[in-house]
C-alpha cells in the first residue's frame, strides 16, 4: 500500500516514514501541502497522513482537495497537529464542555463515538449534536463490538467523510481493551 506523509517538520516525517516502511508499505513524502497535493494527484495513495499546519497549503485545504478530486479509489486521511487543544478537527479527549463538543460535531463531516459500556458526557453530547445537525455518526461500544476497525472502515466507506470527529473514551484508555486506536489504524493500513 502507498502512504503519503505530508509533514513540514523533518523529524516527525522521518519517524512516520520509518514506522510505516517497517510495516512494508511504500512511503511517499512531502515537506509541504503543495508538494503533497502534486504527489497525491500523481500516485493516488491509499492513505494520506498530513500535518495540519504546513507552508504553501495546510492540511485542511489538502483534505478538501483530496475529497473533491476525481479519483477512482478511496483514500484514508489522518490529520496530525501539535496544537494543545484539537477543537477544530479530531477530538480524542474527555472534554465535557457542550459548546466545544457541538463545535467539533458541526465542523466535522461525521463523528465516531467510543464507549465502554456507557457513554461519557462528551459522547452523549456528541451523539445529541450529531442527530440534531443531521450529521453521520457511528457508536462503537468496546464492550460489545468485536471488530471496531471493520465497523469504522465500513462506515467511513459508506459515508462522505473527510473531516472526522472522535468523541468519548479513547480506546487506548479503556482498561483491558485488546484493540487500541493504534491497532485500529494499523488494521486499516494493512487492509
Amino acid at each position: 500500500m502507498e502512504v503519503l506523509i505530508a509533514e513540514d517538520d523533518y523529524v516527525p516525517r522521518l519517524l512516520l516514514k520509518k514506522a510505516i516502511a517497517k510495516m512494508d508499505h511504500e512511503v511517499l513524502e512531502a515537506a509541504d501541502g503543495k508538494i503533497a497535493w502534486e504527489l497525491f494527484e500523481k500516485h493516488r495513495p491509499n492513505m494520506v497522513i498530513t500535518d495540519w499546519m504546513m507552508p504553501e497549503m495546510d492540511g485542511i485545504e489538502l483534505c478538501k482537495k483530496i475529497k473533491s478530486s476525481d479519483k477512482k479509489a478511496y483514500s484514508y486521511i489522518m490529520l496530525l497537529t501539535a496544537k494543545d487543544k484539537i477543537t477544530d478537527l479530531v477530538e480524542l479527549t474527555k472534554e465535557s464542555d457542550p459548546k466545544k463538543t457541538e463545535e467539533n460535531v458541526t465542523k466535522a463531516d461525521g463523528t465516531v463515538i467510543f464507549s465502554f459500556g456507557r457513554l461519557s458526557s462528551n459522547a452523549e453530547n456528541a451523539l445529541k449534536f450529531s442527530k440534531a445537525n443531521k450529521k453521520p455518526w457511528l457508536h462503537i461500544d468496546h464492550k460489545t463490538e468485536k471488530f471496531p476497525a471493520r465497523a469504522v472502515r465500513t462506515w467511513i466507506a459508506q459515508s462522505d467523510i473527510s473531516v472526522l470527529n472522535v468523541a468519548g473514551r479513547s480506546a487506548s484508555k479503556v482498561p483491558g481493551l485488546k484493540k487500541t486506536v493504534n491497532d485500529i489504524i494499523a488494521s486499516i493500513l494493512n487492509q
